[in-house]
């Protein structure tokens, strides 16, 4: 076994005809994907090793839908909306409280679809919202889980686009063309 998250145990069902090999996660697994390979040595002389590859797909146990908020260059031309949800994943119940934003200004609702389990705060831009520059912003939430006392959610605003240059007059050329003499014209 090359995975410490996994064990195995081999248990005789016939002997020298039935096996059955039992695996099990040993717990904490971090979120994401955890995979183990094990290998049985066998008296086969057609398979003298069995491999076997355990995988397991961990749920982080908090999830936040979007992890960023992105909103239009400022300022706002209207009032904006944004809504972000937090999945409890764990056996626990869930609680969140004091939810806030780091500029005064931006409103923020907090509810409960379900006990415990799913929530999602509505944030509300004011129409002339901008984002400091050069400064980070974030809603912020309290949390009852340990390993995530506090639930942030960064918002990033998109650059004011740069206004083009106004047309400029042309620039004179480096090597003006020679000027041309006058012809003179023939009399008769």
């Amino acid at each position: 076994m090359n995975n410490k998250a996994f064990t195995a145990q081999l248990k005789t069902n016939t002997a020298g005809k039935e096996y059955q090999v039992t695996i099990s996660t040993v717990p904490p697994l971090e979120a994401g994907n955890v995979q183990a390979n094990i290998s049985l040595k066998s008296s086969s002389t057609n398979m003298p090793v069995i491999n076997i590859t355990a995988w397991a797909n961990v749920q982080a146990p908090v999830v936040v839908n979007p992890p960023q908020i992105t909103l239009p260059a400022g300022p706002l031309a209207a009032k904006q909306t944004a809504a972000v949800t937090i999945q409890n994943n764990g056996t626990n119940m869930l609680k969140l409280t004091d939810p806030s934003f780091d500029i005064k200004g931006v409103e923020v609702q907090l509810a409960e679809s379900s006990p415990g389990k799913m929530f999602t705060a509505t944030l509300t831009f004011p129409e002339g919202f901008e984002a400091p520059l050069n400064t980070p912003v974030a809603f912020s939430v309290k949390s009852s889980h340990p390993r995530y006392p506090v639930i942030k959610v960064p918002v990033m605003q998109m650059p004011r686009p740069v206004a083009p240059l106004p047309p400029t007059a042309p620039h004179a050329a480096v090597n003006p063309p020679a000027p041309v003499a006058p012809t003179a014209k023939a009399t008769q």
